[in-house]
C-alpha cells in the first residue's frame, strides 16, 4: 500500500506514503519483540540530515537538542515535518543538495532563521 501512495501524482497525499510504512513497521516490531523506536536520545545539539523521519520517531526529538532538520527526500507536507515545526524544530527542505557533502559528525554552524549551513 506505501508504494501504491509513492505513485499518487497529488503531492500532499503522495508523502503519505511514509506514515502507512510507519504503522507496518510499528507492527511488525510490536509481534517480533523489537523496540518501539530505534530514536536515542542526545544531549548534544545537533542537526539532523535525513531523508525521511517517521513520524514515530520524530515525536521523540527533544527541541532542547535538535536544532534543525534539513530533509533530502521529504517535503514540508510531510508529517514528520509538521510534528517536528509543532516541537519548535526548524524544518529545511534540501532541494539544492546543500548537505550532500556533509560527512557523520561533521561540525558546522547553522543558522536556524535561514537554514544556511557552515563550516
Amino acid at each position: 500500500l506505501a508504494q501504491e501512495y509513492q505513485a499518487i501524482e497529488d503531492t500532499y497525499l503522495r508523502e503519505r506514503y511514509i506514515d502507512i510504512y510507519d504503522v507496518g513497521l510499528q507492527v511488525w516490531r510490536h509481534l517480533n519483540h523489537q523496540p518501539d523506536s530505534v530514536v536515542t536520545p542526545c544531549h548534544t545539539p545537533m542537526v539532523i540530515v535525513a531523508n525521511i523521519l517517521l513520524p514515530s520517531e520524530t515525536v521523540l526529538l527533544d527541541p532542547a537538542w535538535i536544532k534543525g532538520i534539513y530533509f533530502t527526500d521529504s517535503g514540508r507536507n510531510s508529517h514528520a515535518a509538521m510534528l517536528a515545526t509543532a516541537l519548535g524544530i526548524p524544518v529545511f527542505i534540501d532541494k539544492l543538495g546543500h548537505t550532500q557533502s556533509l560527512q557523520h559528525g561533521e561540525r558546522i554552524t547553522f543558522n536556524d532563521d535561514s537554514g544556511e549551513i557552515g563550516r
